[in-house]
């Protein structure tokens, strides 16, 4: 199996090394959302759903729920406490 993007090319020999590929990939996103904003002496991030990739409709209802919320806070009908709202 050949794989391009943009002028690169990777030669992935399975179907199995390519989904390993992947999972490793999901793996390092995950960690960088989880440890990005330890450096401003912030905690780690934690994950729900078992720390697992959603499904991509659900990840979408995610996204929506979280932007309706956001909304909210940037309208001033939800209380900031501790969130940079600017």
């Amino acid at each position: 199996m050949i794989i391009r993007a943009g002028f690169t090319s990777i030669l992935i020999p399975t179907v199995g090394t390519y989904i390993s590929s992947l999972i490793l990939v999901l793996t390092g996103l995950r960690e960088w959302f989880r440890w990005y904003k330890t450096p401003d002496n912030k905690p780690l991030n934690k994950f729900g759903y078992n720390e697992a990739a959603l499904p991509r409709e659900a990840a979408l209802e995610v996204i929506e729920e979280t932007h309706h919320y956001w909304k909210d806070l940037r309208a001033g009908k939800t209380k900031a406490d501790k969130l940079w709202v600017k």
